[in-house]
């Protein structure tokens, strides 16, 4: 299971917003920028984020077409073999991308976008079957149970969002005994 990361300039930021929560709704793990927490190297954890990805979702207009965070993002994605589902605001694409199929955006969740999605962008059951429901989780712990799930080292993960691996360690050890009740 990964995530899906979300590209996007901050002058669409109200569309990324939405699009964000109503994947995440709909049980998809996702990544953007508005999961970074004071005091964390940004620069390190958006370059993993977007190494590590299931996919990058690229928000086309003009704004992104001349962020130079979004190219990174982008630039990031392509070096490391990640799908790219290029989404076009009001018909907009970038030249960069002319080579893939695009889908219009408009804000709507279709079927189109969801058939697209890799499945192991799936979040884990947050509908009341087996684990904690998602909701009783800050964002590091399902940030950590997320890179866990990938297979990274404690050592890793700790890097990623500026833990020790120690601390780490010790969060998943928390969180497994919250989902076992305290068994095992």
């Amino acid at each position: 299971m990964s995530h899906l990361f979300l590209s996007y300039s901050h002058a669409d930021s109200a569309m990324a917003e939405r699009l964000a929560r109503d994947l995440q709704a709909r049980g998809h793990a996702l990544w953007y920028d508005r999961q970074l927490q004071p005091g964390q190297r940004w620069l390190q954890r958006l370059t993993r984020a977007a190494r590590d990805c299931a996919a990058l979702l690229l928000l086309m207009s003009p704004a992104a077409e001349s962020s130079p965070w979004v190219e990174m993002e982008l630039c990031i994605a392509l070096r490391y073999r990640r799908p790219v589902l290029p989404l076009a605001l009001k018909g907009y694409r970038l030249d960069a991308l002319a080579h893939l199929q695009h889908i219009d955006f408009d804000g709507e969740i279709t079927a189109q976008l969801l058939d697209s999605l890799p499945p192991s962008s799936r979040a884990p059951d947050a509908t009341g079957g087996e684990g904690l429901p998602s909701a009783t989780l800050s964002a590091v712990e399902r940030q950590i149970l997320l890179e866990v799930a990938a297979g990274r080292s404690y050592r890793d993960i700790g890097a990623a969002l500026d833990l020790s691996g120690r601390t780490v360690r010790r969060r998943v050890s928390a969180l497994r005994a919250r989902l076992t009740g305290g068994r095992g």
